[in-house]
């Protein structure tokens, strides 16, 4: 399909605009969904066959397109901000994550019928879809998500003082001129009026105006108020506001559909409506005060066309708004998605934003990390002070000189916090550990291809069990799963294992094949000095040493040894002598995909592998020689004895027994962070699972940076003569100083 556009405006504030239209190629029967969407730019001196014109709300640029439309011969779709739209405001972010695309009229003019309108008229409600609305109800209201997500989930009105003995009334101010008020046959006297209304129903209570948040001149905030009336000017968050309210009054803001929302959570919010919103008109809101004649006419109209067939429920209302009239995209991915996924993606990004500190102190983070680690933080608005590690390429970087040390720090990994610890000589400083995740990529690290997931703890980090980290909290403190979070761990699995996702996604997917009737143990090298093996209060230290452990507790189990890829690879340490393993291990398995070796295996043993989380979500038996994230909480048989491991078994005693779904939905959604190439904001670990395979079934091939830095090295390698290296001295000298 091919949409012409008039200007740059639609295509420039919106990234993601070829994946709505995508969204309602889908939707619409019309139009031939197997045709990916083509963006034409057209103008009088350039015409072309399109098969839509866009035009952005009643603007310009659909007065335009409408005039246009006959001499292009094409009809206009209205396209506007949708009802869950962004983490900030309109003008401040141009990947939102809903829009409305309208082939009929818009949602807010109620003088003509709308494509909202008749999918309200024609919606009726299976059991399925009755059940879908009404979580989605719950989870947007329990979410405190709005349309703009400016504000924090909780604790938004603490400086304002709501006495619980009291009625609290809201009444709603709106942008002066908005084309929401005119296109609800609504002015400036309508405000005045719904004011004077609100005040002669509750004399008692305390009325509230809540001023738009973007600081624009409204029309409620230019009256003299009575003294029972105070205007909230704070960025609050809508639904937690609406939460303490006991009724609502509006002209036409789609808030007052918001506080029609908790009628389904048993709050019963009685909105008044001073105008012909769209939600208006149906029997759901009072509309006994539109008293004005354009008002009053709409009304009739708008009621005649809505209310002669039926009258909807909220949620009838809450579908053919929020499923069927909106189009979503997924900003992480850049592609069509469904509501659940916007949710997800708003939460998500809200949540780090809102936990994260607004200053860091990046410190000495290689410079191949530097610019994925930002990626990360994009949507958090944090502030970053790079803190470079002195090599040839940063030689020159002012920032030598400069060492923020009240700002909490960003390291890469267990190692370099230590180090920091030691230089500020500050055990209580504020540091965040960054490493990789769970699911990396499609490659080894070592290979300096960037992971698709990290993970951010400020306490600890999760592979050091000498003490408490985010990861630990999170699963010492995880309550019981609701249904739909369960629903969500057993479709991650089913992903997981049908995909074959592991760490790395390293290896050849042929399979293992073993012919015997012993108990097969699968026994995972790693990397001997790696901080994982360091830091898990094992008694095992090598690899070695693991395999002939296992041996000798095992003597009559078939024992499959496979290496770690970076050790395989020459790359760190671990190696054992080939001699050494034919006198413990019967089989080796070295280029097989570690998803193959666990399908075949009964039990995996281990230090502290990720090969043990793995092998859990199949529902193997896993022995630990260590103590990793998911170890100590009795899913595992737990090897260690030392001092150590006792008081980390101490540590993570629960009140009530950790299952698998807990375990996998702290490990894999609460405590990583994840990001896809070239998407914005933070991903889900299900769009980091499409991206590694398709749906072509080809596993997505990441390009190493490896050659690209050793070009740079050795183009760099001729500059370094001795007045460089004189220069190097004076810096370092000058640094030593500094700090």
């Amino acid at each position: 399909m091919k949409y012409g556009v008039i200007g740059n405006g639609i295509v420039k504030n919106n990234q993601l605009l070829l994946a709505y239209l995508r969204s309602f190629q889908q939707k619409n029967t019309n139009c031939n969904d197997e045709n990916l969407p083509q963006i034409i730019q057209l103008s009088l001196k350039n015409p072309k066959k399109v098969d839509f014109l866009l035009g952005w709300g009643r603007k310009k640029s659909f007065t335009r397109a409408k005039q246009l439309g006959t001499i292009f011969n094409a009809p206009v779709l209205t396209l506007e901000d949708g009802f869950l739209r962004s983490l900030d405001t309109g003008q401040a972010s141009r990947y939102a994550c809903s829009v409305v695309i309208d082939p009929i009229g818009i949602y807010f003019d109620g003088s003509k019928p709308s494509l909202l309108e008749n999918l309200i008229c024609q919606t009726v409600l299976t059991d399925e879809q009755k059940t879908q609305a009404l979580d989605l109800i719950k989870k947007i209201t329990s979410e405190r998500l709005s349309k703009y997500n400016t504000t924090a989930k909780n604790n938004t009105l603490k400086n304002l003082n709501f006495d619980k003995n009291t009625q609290h009334i809201l009444l709603i101010d709106q942008v002066a001129n908005d084309q929401s008020i005119s296109g609800a046959g609504a002015n400036e006297q309508d405000f005045a009026n719904m004011l004077k209304t609100a005040c002669q129903n509750h004399p008692n209570a305390q009325i509230w105006i809540k001023a738009h948040p973007a600081g624009k001149i409204g029309y409620l905030t230019e009256l003299d108020l009575p003294n029972n009336c105070q205007v909230i000017r704070e960025n609050v968050n809508p639904i937690e506001l609406l939460e303490v309210m006991d009724e609502v009054y509006t002209v036409s803001s789609h808030m007052g559909f918001e506080a029609l929302l908790f009628q389904q959570n048993g709050l019963g919010k009685k909105v008044h409506c001073f105008g012909v919103s769209w939600y208006a008109g149906w029997g759901l809101t009072d509309d006994n005060y539109l008293t004005n004649v354009v008002q009053s006419l709409r009304y009739r109209n708008a009621k005649k066309r809505r209310f002669e067939q039926k009258q909807p429920t909220i949620l009838e209302l809450f579908y053919a708004c929020y499923i069927a009239y909106s189009h979503y995209a997924n900003p992480a991915t850049g592609k069509a998605c469904d509501i659940t996924q916007a949710i997800n993606w708003l939460v998500t990004n809200r949540h780090w934003r809102d936990n994260f500190p607004k200053h860091l102190t990046s410190y000495h983070v290689s410079f191949w990390k530097k610019q994925f680690v930002q990626n990360y933080l994009q949507t958090a608005n944090v502030n970053i002070f790079v803190k470079p590690r002195l090599e040839p390429r940063t030689l020159t970087d002012k920032n030598h000189f400069i060492f923020p040390k009240n700002n909490p720090f960003l390291v890469w990994g267990f190692a370099k916090k230590q180090q920091l610890i030691q230089k500020l000589n500050n055990q209580s400083a504020v540091i965040y550990c960054m490493e990789d995740g769970f699911i990396r990529s499609n490659g080894l690290g070592a290979n300096l291809i960037e992971p698709l997931s990290v993970v951010l703890d400020k306490n600890g980090i999760y592979y050091n069990a000498t003490q408490a980290s985010d990861l630990e909290n999170l699963l010492i403190k995880i309550n019981l799963l609701n249904d739909e979070q369960n629903q969500r761990i057993e479709h991650l699995i089913n992903k997981l294992l049908t995909q074959q996702v592991s760490k790395y996604n390293v290896g050849k997917n042929k399979k293992l094949l073993i012919n015997t009737t012993k108990t097969k143990i699968l026994v995972v090298g790693q990397v001997e000095d790696d901080m994982s093996v360091k830091l898990c209060a094992s008694d095992v230290k090598t690899n070695f040493d693991l395999l002939k452990q296992v041996k000798t507790d095992n003597p009559n189990a078939f024992i499959i040894y496979k290496p770690h890829p970076d050790v395989q690879a020459g790359l760190r340490t671990g190696k054992i002598d080939d001699d050494k393993i034919n006198q413990f291990a019967d089989k080796v398995v070295l280029d097989i995909h570690i998803a193959e070796c666990l399908d075949v295996v009964d039990e995996v043993h281990t230090i502290s592998s990720l090969t043990g989380f793995e092998a859990l979500l199949r529902g193997k038996k896993v022995t630990c020689y260590g103590l990793p994230f998911y170890a100590g909480f009795g899913l595992t048989t737990d090897k260690a004895t030392n001092p150590t491991a006792q008081a980390t078994k101490q540590r993570r005693q629960r009140q009530t027994a950790l299952t698998l779904n807990q375990l996998i939905y702290a490990s894999l959604i609460d405590y990583p962070l994840y990001s896809i190439p070239n998407g914005y904001g933070l991903a889900q670990v299900e769009d980091v699972i499409d991206f590694l395979y398709p749906q072509n079934g080809q596993k997505t091939e990441q390009k190493s940076n490896r050659n690209l830095f050793s070009t740079l090295k050795n183009e760099l390698k001729p500059i370094f003569n001795h007045k460089l290296m004189q220069t190097r001295h004076i810096i370092l000298q000058s640094i030593k100083r500094n700090q």
